[in-house]
């Protein structure tokens, strides 16, 4: 008998009928997990099934290991063998299987201020270098806001519109790009000039009137809609009685390289016409409009984001979000320490609306988190800025957004070496290729409403990703709140915002984040290990806090009032940061 058993184990299912054995259904298959070194809590019990598939716990025993986290299991206990994610599917190989728990290392994050390098004059930092750090837990514990941006690649645009307006009071316009098809009497496209199009912003000042000067936007996405039974529109609303101008040019250009001459150019025929009150409104008919399918193909390619699924928060995630950021913006005030500020956040998150722009990662794969670098510098390549001083204005937002982030996107990308670069602390200014540097003055001057009150993220990726940015040398910064504020952009600027354009695939809320938990963490690092910079909140009021070596941890760094921008450039394990 005891003979019998072992062959119906090693039979097959027709040896085991023809030998006459009992047919068994499977083994029963068992797996044992380890907890790999951690102190505290425990382990989950052991699993069996007779199938062979498991779907495998998290760490419903609360494991705990000082300065490392769980994230998986692994076949092998030096974490070399197949990782395998919470909840997914493991296949067993043989009837008793061990998994042991896959820590990584806890992250301090480096960051760049744009305050400058500090000194024994202004010692808000104590190495002076100007970047600070901090550990994920205190970033999880601030409940941060991050935003980022991706790539075009290589974007040439192909259709941009240009107008120019005469008239003494934008701030009380709206203006806005359409394409109308006449048959189905229907826009079927449209596009708000960008920086009258904040919701939450007052209008640029009333007394201010239109710059002279031609105004770009590019259209190149509607390049498969655009043909010769629509007409493209300029739709002007003024919404004053007393203010009156005219619309002294509208014009389509398409490029087959842009930077050149455009290849054709399509104007209006109603020349100068008339502002008055109400909506007025000029076409252009597309009917001679010549294109090339190709050229148009070579401005689409864009950069892959880090594959994660994000959400709206909870309803107890958005009441928690609110008591932390209630009280953040009593104050207009954007000066800490001498130097500006300038972080605004989105109305939605403070209000009662259940429509919150705020998302938080809902979970990203962990054969993403397995896999990413232990640590990653992006400061110390040659594609990033030296470190720059947003002075005493709120543009905290546009440096980080523009100065660093697009700026060195579009450097790695291009190959711009910034290692002989420095910052000219009487120029207040890079002290060289500032055509290769992106301007937070075109960001800043664009979306702050004519008024130094910061912006919020919201504002400058729109504008990054409908209308582009410019260099600094087309649009200088000047860093002195009474100053620059009311300056737009002028020609040179506007035509060259086109070639910096991000690409948001959905919407601007989908790249807009609150940090609540591990995912949120792992997927900042896989943007970094991306080379993909990210603007993060932080309270410029404690820096005063900071360590010896510049680091806020949950021991310093509490209380946070969400007030500042500053810049994620990399991370390291806490094992390599000095004690």
């Amino acid at each position: 008998m005891k003979i019998g058993i072992v062959v119906c184990i090693v039979c097959t299912i027709t040896t085991m009928l023809v030998l006459g054995c009992p047919l068994l259904s499977s083994y029963d298959y068992t797996i044992t997990y380890d907890a790999n070194g951690a102190h505290g809590g425990s382990v989950p019990a052991d699993d069996i099934v007779k199938s062979g598939i498991f779907i495998l716990p998290d760490n419903s025993g609360d494991l705990v290991k000082t300065n490392f986290k769980f994230i998986g299991w692994n076949t092998k206990p030096d974490q070399t063998g197949t990782f395998y994610g919470p909840y997914d599917n493991f296949t067993a190989y043989s009837p008793t299987v061990t998994l042991y728990a896959h820590w990584i290392p806890k992250t301090y994050f480096k960051m760049a201020n744009s305050w400058g390098i500090g000194s024994a004059d202004d010692p808000w930092e104590h190495e002076y270098d100007g970047f600070v750090w901090i550990t994920e837990d205190a970033l999880l514990a601030s409940t941060a806001y991050i935003t980022f941006q991706a790539d075009r690649i290589h974007y040439d645009p192909k259709y941009v519109t240009t107008f120019e307006l005469d008239f003494s009071s934008m701030g009380d316009l709206f203006i806005e790009i359409g394409l109308f098809d006449p048959i189905a009497n229907k826009y079927v496209k449209k596009k708000a000039f960008t920086p009258f199009a904040f919701a939450d912003k007052t209008r640029p000042a009333e007394n201010e009137p239109f710059p002279n000067n031609k105004i770009v936007m590019d259209i190149t996405e509607w390049s498969e809609t655009l043909s010769q039974d629509v007409l493209l529109t300029l739709r002007v609303k003024n919404e004053s009685d007393d203010a009156i101008g005219s619309i002294a040019s509208f014009s389509l250009e398409y490029h087959d390289h842009y930077g050149g001459p455009p290849t054709q150019i399509l104007r209006t025929d109603q020349i100068n016409a008339p502002i008055t009150y109400g909506l007025n409104e000029v076409s252009i008919s597309l009917s001679e409009l010549t294109t090339s399918s190709d050229s148009i193909n070579r401005s689409t390619s864009r950069s892959q984001l880090p594959h994660a699924t994000s959400r709206s928060l909870t309803s107890d995630e958005l009441v928690h979000v609110r008591e932390v950021y209630s009280s953040d913006y009593d104050e207009k005030s954007t000066t800490v320490f001498g130097h500006g500020t300038g972080l605004k956040i989105p109305p939605e998150i403070l209000s009662d609306s259940t429509e919150h722009a705020a998302r938080t990662i809902d979970r990203i794969p962990r054969s993403i988190t397995s896999g990413l670098p232990e640590r990653i510098d992006l400061s110390a390549d040659p594609a990033f800025p030296p470190i720059g001083d947003q002075g005493k204005a709120g543009a905290c937002v546009a440096f980080s957004t523009g100065y660093y982030a697009k700026t060195y996107i579009e450097a790695k990308e291009n190959n711009w070496n910034f290692d002989s670069v420095a910052w000219d602390d009487t120029m207040m200014a890079p002290d060289s290729q500032l055509d290769h540097i992106i301007s937070p003055a075109f960001i800043y001057n664009l979306s702050n409403g004519g008024m130094d009150e910061g912006m919020i993220y919201h504002e400058a990726l729109e504008l990054l990703s409908e209308i582009g940015s410019a260099s600094w040398n087309t649009m200088p910064y000047v860093g002195t709140e009474d100053v620059y504020i009311s300056t737009w952009p002028g020609s040179d600027a506007w035509r060259e915002a086109p070639l910096y354009r991000s690409a948001i695939e959905t919407k601007v809320t989908d790249y807009v984040h609150i940090v609540l938990k591990d995912d949120d963490i792992e997927f900042i690092k896989s943007l970094i290990a991306q080379h993909i910079p990210v603007t993060v909140s932080v309270d410029a009021t404690k820096y005063s806090m900071l360590s010896e070596h510049d680091l806020w941890d949950v021991s310093n760094y509490s209380n946070v009032v969400h007030n500042h921008a500053n810049t994620i450039v990399g991370y390291v394990p806490y094992s390599e940061f000095p004690e």
